[in-house]
């Protein structure tokens, strides 16, 4: 047999001995069976609602004393930045002038309007007028009020709060 060969076949042998025991000292080593893992993730994405007001003064002119004004001031609740339906809260503080006051419950507030004043008596506690407000849309709610017989004579102001609860 031709020397060159026997040296060649020898060499082939050798690296193969050393190839397997390679593979058999790295027999401990883990490989991953599929080349994707999977990873889960959440969010949590509160509800919200918003509410926006329009107009955000009411004006009932002239009132004499023992008079009212029919519920039918409309104001509209607007619901632009929230993401579920909410409901209509609504409460009030005294009607005040310098030195001067009438109640609360002197205003009313109503779904609907009405060509009488026989509403919903305000209150300083927040009532759900359970009026929707649906999310990215508006509703409406009516405002009237009455000024008691012989009240003094001046411009009284009051604060309607309006907010909504999802």
């Amino acid at each position: 047999m031709n020397r060159n060969l026997t040296w060649r076949i020898a060499g082939i042998m050798m690296l193969t001995a050393v190839f397997f025991s390679m593979l058999f000292l790295h027999q401990n080593i883990a490989y991953a069976t599929s080349p994707n893992q999977n990873v889960n993730a959440n969010v949590v994405v509160p509800s919200t609602c918003y509410l926006s007001a329009t107009p955000n003064t009411i004006t009932f002119g002239s009132v004499p004393p023992g008079s009212n004004y029919a519920d039918n001031v409309l104001v509209n609740g607007t619901d632009t930045n929230g993401n579920v339906n909410s409901y209509l809260f609504v409460s009030g503080g005294n009607w005040v002038a310098t030195g001067l006051h009438f109640g609360v419950s002197n205003s009313t507030w109503n779904p609907t309007s009405l060509s009488t004043f026989a509403g919903n008596a305000l209150s300083t506690t927040a009532a759900n007028t359970a009026i929707l407000v649906p999310f990215g849309g508006s509703n409406s709610i009516y405002f009237g009020m009455e000024v008691p017989g012989g009240q003094a004579s001046g411009t009284y102001t009051q604060t309607i709060t309006m907010y909504a609860s999802c």
